[in-house]
């Protein structure tokens, strides 16, 4: 077999080759700008240049186009993964060693050969704000570097026009490391009167006066965090920008940055209307419509779910209204028979499970309680069972309502489950009580409380005071215990109206019954007893009849406090004058009270 020369070989690749470059010069052609003014748009480019564009890939439309950048990774001849490895050992190694100023020029290094790559900014903006900013034991320095990490975000803005994370980002650490972390207190303080830094860096991006908040004293950090959220919700309604996180989880964010704000106020200053009316935007925002952006609110936003259907967190009370309305056609399509098979099923119970549910339900403890649970789930009737014993007439309604039914069960279940992941019941209770006029009077009254006891006032004490006459007298002044009463005074009845919030479990029952047990030892502390009429002991006895007496630890009940006034013999005296009450007439009463 006879093979040709090498160097014709050579040619004949060298003429396939430049065959070859005909194609794609044309599939490769970039697009260009017509630079005719009467002619708007690109002129048409290749094939590839043509899919970058119709899909917004191109480096024009993912970010700015920087020129160091592009030469960076044209120098690095299609190897800048290597180079990128390279830098961030650097960045490690210069970490170890407490070199935090050339951690920061490595990583500017970094993101310039991968400037649209989202992880690199998601991480070292983080690493600057929490890790490096913890090396340190000033607090001042900290907030130095916390600044440092979100600036690096800000940086990130331009070269990721496309993508909402960055800003999204921001509004996650300006959010924690001012309002959650070790430093909040001071954090918060010192950015309230940072201008340079707003004036500097923030104001490029989100007008000042947006968040410079009267009533918070200066810049607060939860609006300038809910502004980072709302910069990044205009470029997702706004300009298109595709969304790189579930509806459920990136919606909420901005609603609980209010409630985050409202919740600041009444802790960090004296609570008054401007905390009232920022319980109630956080309210708003979280059920109906966000007042402050006008935009829609977090309950009536559509959410797509991971089934694909499509919910409203504040639409579920509704379709559960509509489900029964379907369990009432298919009552009418079956008369009588859901009533038949309820006593069938509790004719089946033990005679303990039956005497349990006749037991009123305010008799109900602990024990029978957790037991109802089961019983009730027993005797439940499905709408299956109701529609196989429908007339034969019926049946084929009843088979349509089934289906009609399962439709809307499924909804049910995904808006129950998704309002269970966000809280959503819990919180909107929670800032719908907080907006009312005795939500507010408990804020005010425990901020008074913590300032007394913060000084040592348990009791209540005279002061002389001299008014404009120069007249002196003596005034009343209400101690850290008179303060705790109003408190859980006005919380009884801000609570009352909203059983979902003392029924279970929660933060806001954990720190009732904090304030609870701090009451009982400021109360020992001055030799006083609990108080037989102690504003919230409804709630009380409510835990102990639900959860058991643990549940209280050392507080007491009504039980407590009537044994408390036997052993006084309080009760038995009275219950004495009340036998010969009955039994003598209506002067005999009068002397018995003169007497009394």
């Amino acid at each position: 077999m006879n093979f040709a020369p090498s160097h014709y070989r050579k040619a004949i690749y060298g003429i396939l080759a430049a065959i070859l470059l005909v194609p794609i010069s044309f599939l490769a052609r970039p697009n260009q700008i017509s630079k005719d003014p009467n002619q708007a748009g690109e002129a048409t480019g290749g094939t590839i240049s043509q899919l970058r564009s119709e899909h917004n890939l191109s480096q024009a439309s993912l970010s700015s186009i920087d020129p160091t950048s592009e030469v960076m990774k044209l120098a690095s001849m299609g190897l800048h993964g290597i180079a990128v490895n390279v830098l961030w050992n650097q960045a490690n190694a210069y970490q170890e060693k407490k070199a935090f100023d050339k951690v920061s020029g490595t990583v500017d290094t970094l993101v310039l050969l991968q400037p649209n790559f989202i992880s690199v900014w998601e991480f070292q903006g983080h690493n600057l704000a929490y890790n490096i900013s913890r090396e340190f034991d000033d607090y001042q320095d900290r907030y130095f570097w916390v600044k440092e990490g979100l600036n690096f975000f800000t940086k990130g803005v331009a070269y990721n026009r496309r993508d909402h994370r960055i800003y999204d980002n921001l509004g996650l650490h300006t959010g924690i490391k001012f309002g959650v972390s070790d430093e909040k207190k001071q954090f918060r303080q010192i950015l309230r009167k940072d201008r340079e830094y707003v004036d500097t860096f923030i104001s490029k991006f989100i007008n000042p006066e947006l968040f410079d908040r009267p009533e918070a004293g200066g810049f607060d950090s939860w609006m300038l965090s809910y502004w980072w959220y709302d910069k990044s919700y205009h470029m997702r309604e706004n300009l298109g920008v595709p969304k790189r996180t579930s509806d459920l989880m990136y919606w909420v964010k901005g609603p609980q940055q209010l409630r985050q704000y409202a919740e600041s106020l009444s802790v960090d200053f004296r609570p008054g209307e401007a905390t009232r009316r920022a319980w109630r935007t956080a309210y708003e925002a979280w059920t109906d419509r966000d007042p402050i952006s006008d935009r829609q609110g977090f309950g009536k936003r559509d959410i797509t779910t991971s089934f694909g259907a499509v919910i409203r967190l504040e639409d579920l009370e509704r379709q559960v209204e509509f489900q029964q309305g379907i369990a009432r056609r298919m009552d009418e399509l079956a008369p009588g028979v859901r009533q038949e098979i309820t006593k069938e099923k509790v004719a089946r119970l033990s005679p303990m499970d039956q005497q349990i549910l006749n037991m009123p339900e305010a008799e109900r403890q602990y024990k029978e309680m957790m037991e109802m649970v089961r019983i009730e789930m027993d005797i439940r009737v499905y709408e299956q069972e109701v529609a196989a014993r429908a007339p034969a007439e019926n049946r084929v309604k009843a088979d349509n309502l089934l289906r009609e039914l399962a439709d809307g069960e499924f909804l049910v279940s995904q808006m129950d489950s998704y309002r269970y992941t966000v809280n959503y019941n819990y919180w909107r209770d929670v800032t719908n009580m907080e907006s009312t006029v005795p939500g507010v009077l408990a804020r005010q009254a425990a901020y008074e409380a913590a300032e007394l006891v913060r000084q040592g006032i348990l009791e209540s004490y005279e002061e002389e005071v001299t008014d404009e006459n120069g007249v002196t007298s003596l005034v009343k002044r209400d101690g850290a215990i008179d303060a705790l009463t109003r408190y859980f005074q006005h919380t009884s009845d801000a609570l009352k109206p909203y059983p979902g919030l003392h029924d279970g479990e929660s933060t806001l029952i954990e720190d009732l019954m904090q304030e609870f047990t701090k009451f009982n030892a400021h109360l020992k502390d001055v030799g006083r007893e609990w108080p037989d009429d102690f504003p919230m002991q409804w709630f009380i006895d409510e835990r102990v009849r639900r959860y058991g007496r643990a549940n209280i630890k050392n507080l007491m009940t009504t039980q407590d406090i009537e044994a408390r006034k036997r052993e006084a013999g309080l009760l038995e005296e009275k219950s004495d004058q009340t036998d010969q009450s009955d039994q003598t007439d209506q002067s005999d009463q009068t002397d018995q009270t003169d007497q009394r």
